[in-house]
């Protein structure tokens, strides 16, 4: 929206204002503009881009001390060195206006653990991932006390490989009776994505660590219906005041709640749909794991949501005196 209404300040190239819109975030993100009106160019541009891994300068992280965006992050020397190859420097040999390194997280194929790409992540909240990044098949990940892959009994995923490494530094030592991984999809994940995280994990079971906000909420009931093939639908509708409702339907049941109040645990519940994949989120006053390192709390607490307001009434019903 901000580009948008500042599109005369970017002098981008369109024939409309979302292309304009779209050309300026390429210009961001170090990626070739489009221009809709040739239509040659277009049906060019639909073949998938793909990861050039010579395009980019990959180093290894001294374990003499810690960059500075990662530790900025809350990141100690050890959880650093913890995870090892799984965390690296990246610099973008095609970005001339920055010739500094960011933390690249190398992607790779669940089948033949070549780098597919990079979950990219540097100062002042930048993220982006490698040009070409195969995000559908392949993604990041890091063993922990296991001798391969199939001797994981734990996957714990995540919206960002940043989380999963707080989520490491804060519970390592609750997590590490088993042999584990953490897993990050780098956000919105597809069905695809999840099934390669379970034919590279075989006899794990998942463990849902997304956000704590909307999005993540539908992450976890996206995760449950490809993970377990669960005939389960989530949306969300507006009315015309703006007030947005989410409905989950499972089977012939369908709860409803206002969008600020959906707990995907709890709707499930509601409805009577049981699974097997786990959730372990951060607490509620965080956001995110990342957040509860920092201890950057939430504002505004969340809030109960409808079913803890709901259980939290009836007990007090039971409690109190009848007349």
């Amino acid at each position: 929206t901000f580009i948008r209404e500042n599109l005369t300040s970017f002098n981008a190239p369109g024939n409309d204002d979302w292309t304009k819109v779209a050309n300026v975030l390429a210009k961001f993100a170090n990626m070739p503009t489009v221009d809709y009106s040739d239509r040659q160019y277009v049906s060019k541009s639909k073949t998938q881009q793909q990861f050039n891994p010579e395009r980019y300068d990959v180093r290894q992280i001294s374990g003499e001390k810690v960059p500075y965006i990662l530790y900025k992050r809350g990141f100690s020397a050890e959880c650093v060195k913890d995870f090892g190859d799984s965390v690296k420097l990246i610099r973008d040999l095609n970005l001339t206006s920055f010739d500094g390194y960011n933390i690249g997280f190398p992607y790779r194929h669940a089948d033949s653990g070549r780098v597919t790409g990079y979950e990219i992540r540097g100062n002042g909240g930048f993220k982006s991932k490698a040009a070409g990044t195969q995000s559908s098949n392949s993604f990041w990940s890091a063993d922990f006390g296991a001798d391969s892959p199939q001797a994981v009994r734990n996957v714990y995923l995540f919206e960002s490989s940043f989380d999963a490494m707080a989520f490491y530094q804060l519970n390592k030592a609750k997590i590490a009776m088993s042999p584990f991984a953490v897993v990050s999809t780098g956000g919105a994940f597809t069905e695809s994505q999840v099934q390669m995280v379970m034919k590279k994990y075989p006899a794990a079971r998942l463990v849902d660590c997304f956000d704590n906000d909307l999005a993540g909420n539908v992450y976890s009931a996206n995760l449950v219906k490809h993970a377990e093939k669960k005939d389960l639908q989530v949306s969300c509708t507006e009315n015309a005041a703006g007030e947005r409702t989410m409905h989950l339907s499972y089977k012939n049941r369908t709860v409803e709640c206002p969008a600020n109040d959906f707990s995907f645990k709890d709707a499930a519940k509601e409805i009577g749909l049981n699974y097997e994949t786990g959730h372990w989120k951060a607490p509620k006053n965080y956001k995110d794991w990342n957040d509860s390192l920092l201890g950057n709390q939430i504002k505004n607490t969340v809030t109960p949501s409808k079913y803890e307001r709901d259980r939290n009434l009836a007990e007090k019903r039971k409690s109190s005196f009848k007349m």
